[in-house]
């Protein structure tokens, strides 16, 4: 098995610190792929919200880690991958839902006309407009998401089942 898929197979049965562990030394390398780079950041974003983490028994110092870690990765992953929309919209993703900054649809609605755009902005863009212009794009990145359930594609899972079921 090669190395990124052992991280995949550990963020799936979401042996977060483990997992971490595995794509940071994926990311040392530089060969790696975005997705590395992706994946472990969502992983540790998702591992500063308390109700995330209060089931998981995480150290501490692995969450202390994850908070100054999440910046550095998007910045190491923008700098091996600089013209990726995705790394650009999970940044911003980050600010809204960490720091609360304001809402920006119009910026994710650029991001998804870009050359190689990805369908992972179509879940903000679903949710937060419930505009139905959306929803087949946002459907498409539902059901590839459950395809492999790591820590981010969990996320997205569970933010469009609640507005598909609503």
């Amino acid at each position: 098995m090669d190395d990124f898929q052992h991280a995949l197979d550990l963020d799936v049965r979401q042996e977060l610190e483990a997992a971490a562990h595995a794509y940071e030394q994926i990311i040392a390398q530089p060969d790696a792929p975005l997705d590395a780079y992706l994946n472990l950041a969502c992983l540790y974003w998702r591992c500063l919200d308390f109700e995330f983490t209060w089931s998981l028994t995480l150290e501490i110092s692995f969450i202390w880690r994850a908070g100054e870690r999440v910046w550095q990765v998007l910045d190491a992953a923008e700098a091996v991958y600089p013209d990726c929309a995705e790394i650009r919209f999970w940044r911003a993703y980050f600010r809204l839902t960490t720091l609360d900054t304001p809402p920006f649809v119009e910026e994710c609605c650029a991001l998804v006309q870009q050359p190689n755009a990805t369908l992972v902005p179509y879940f903000y863009l679903y949710s937060a407009t419930q505009d139905s212009r959306y929803r087949e794009q946002a459907n498409r990145l539902y059901c590839e998401a459950q395809i492999t359930l790591t820590t981010k594609n969990r996320y997205i899972v569970s933010v469009l089942e609640s507005f598909f079921s609503a």
